[in-house]
């Protein structure tokens, strides 16, 4: 088994995974995005997506925060990139990716959904059925 890290490629926003792109012998996974809205949101603000196949989020939303066993490279509007290399806990899910310069976080709709039931209102909202409480994404 190699001791190298896994590294990919991100976006914050909608993200998909290329298969054709994975380097077996550097264990590299390329997610190429498209990003926006970006600018508007609160560092304590959540985007649940149905496009992304990866979670990050700010590090001061989760706990047990330590090194991850893989590298992910965000890519970002006008070339900008952001390695994370850190991974969390975030509370009620799952462990996420972790950065202190993240400009959205993103939480994977798919993930979200092997966990909880999940309601969609048209046009309003999306609720997330969680055993203690409905949470409400906008």
């Amino acid at each position: 088994m190699s001791t190298q890290m896994q590294e990919y490629e991100a976006s914050m926003y909608v993200t998909v995974r290329l298969a054709e792109e994975v380097d077996e012998k550097q264990q590299e996974f390329t997610v190429n995005n498209a990003v926006h809205l970006m600018q508007a949101l609160e560092p304590t603000k959540v985007l649940l997506n149905n496009q992304a196949d990866i979670s990050i989020m700010h590090l001061m939303l989760l706990r047990d925060v330590q090194k991850s066993q893989r590298r992910i490279r965000v890519k970002g509007v006008g070339g900008q990139q952001l390695i994370v290399d850190k991974e969390g806990v975030l509370d009620g899910f799952f462990p996420v990716y972790a950065s202190d310069k993240t400009k959205a976080n993103v939480l994977s709709f798919a993930d979200v959904e092997d966990l909880y039931d999940i309601t969609y209102i048209c046009k309003r909202a999306l609720i997330v059925h969680m055993s203690d409480r409905d949470l409400v994404f906008k």
